[in-house]
């Protein structure tokens, strides 16, 4: 079933249809292929998946969330000028004289997604650079960019600062463009990579991906990216018209009624709910251009990448944080990626979801990267 409904999608990405009438009439299996098992996927989901919490518990996490006031912004937005003349926005957090560690956002995400590594990092005596991608953020568009002009772009960044040896983290969203920096850049530059549940490529597989996700990354960012983009307007990140704090409170509504939520991820709603207003500030640096951002980078990280992870060198340290729960980004994509990558990777598998890794190991994380990129 798979394999034919991608040999009609890809006649559709063919087609020279002359009208959008002649398209729809000349591809009309493809579509009907695609809208059956992008809906019974979803009925299956909504079908096993119809537990949601106590009304008192939702009350409770709406309430916890109210009581900590909206946190103060750290550090100081800048650009730097790239050599196409393009700007390249970054911010630092941490110890500005500590170890230089370059982090790259998720996807929807900006340069301010690791705010909450500022006091980790001040404590163990890290530099955190954090930079938006191409039309994220204060960074310029740049059409037809890749995973690896990216890396090119962290570079320049990196030499621009005066910084000539470093770390790289990339979480989420930011894991393919961590590893094009791990295939990319010297070795006599980027001393270590750490990927928190960050996505491999595609035929990494998408097993244990919740059914909503797995759609969305396997046919919507490739092939129906307008939909997304739709969908995406239509949600609290892409509300911009609304302040921060309404957005965070609709956003943790919608968390709290989610069907079969992991009690792991409920423990971060109550007591990591910064994490998520965070978010909010950041997805709107993410859509200043709007909200095709995502699906810009989506499509990248869905489709075949410009290079292969068996190739990345050997002598490279990299560390591999996956969570056992996590339905957004599979543990298997660590599993398979530390077979690719060889003795110098390290998993480190946790019995935890995509958001409660984030927040109960970041500790652990940056002290894992700092310690592989000082021994080198």
């Amino acid at each position: 079933m798979a394999s034919f409904l991608s040999s009609r999608v890809q006649g559709v990405l063919n087609s020279s249809a002359s009208s959008p009438l002649t398209w729809w009439h000349n591809n009309t299996t493809a579509i009907t292929a695609t809208a059956t098992a992008a809906f019974a996927g979803l009925l299956y989901y909504s079908l096993t998946s119809t537990r949601t919490l106590p009304k008192e518990l939702q009350s409770k996490i709406i309430a916890a969330s109210k009581i900590h006031p909206p946190v103060k912004a750290i550090g100081t937005p800048n650009t730097v000028t790239l050599k196409d003349g393009r700007k390249l926005g970054y911010i630092e957090y941490g110890d500005p004289t500590g170890t230089p560690i370059f982090c790259l956002h998720g996807t929807p995400g900006s340069k301010i997604e690791y705010e909450f590594w500022h006091s980790i990092a001040v404590a163990q005596k890290a530099r955190l650079i954090s930079a938006d991608r191409p039309g994220i953020g204060l960074s310029t568009p740049q059409p037809g960019r890749t995973l690896l002009s990216h890396a090119d772009d962290i570079e320049q960044l990196a030499d621009q600062l005066g910084i000539s040896s470093y770390g790289l983290v990339g979480m989420s969203g930011g894991g393919p463009y961590a590893l094009a920096c791990a295939y990319a850049l010297p070795a006599t530059k980027l001393k270590a990579v750490s990927l928190v549940c960050g996505l491999g490529p595609s035929d990494s597989g998408y097993h244990g991906m919740a059914w909503p996700n797995y759609i969305g990354w396997t046919w919507g960012m490739t092939y129906l990216p307008w939909m997304i983009r739709m969908w995406a307007a239509r949600q609290p990140m892409g509300s911009l018209k609304l302040t921060d704090e309404k957005r965070f409170e609709w956003f943790m509504s919608d968390l709290v009624s989610a069907p079969s939520p992991s009690p792991k991820d409920v423990d971060v709603w109550l007591n990591h709910e910064y994490i998520y207003r965070q978010h909010m500030r950041s997805t709107r640096e993410s859509f200043v251009n709007g909200v095709g951002s995502m699906t810009d980078d989506g499509a990248l990280m869905a489709g075949k990448w410009e290079f292969r992870t068996e190739d990345i060198r050997k002598d490279l340290p990299v560390q591999l944080w996956y969570g056992k729960q996590d339905v957004n980004v599979p543990a298997n994509h660590g599993v398979v990626l530390k077979q690719r990558l060889g003795a110098n990777a390290t998993l480190r598998l946790q019995d935890e979801t995509h958001a409660s890794l984030e927040a109960n190991f970041k500790e652990e994380q940056l002290a894992a990267l700092l310690e592989s990129v000082r021994s080198r």
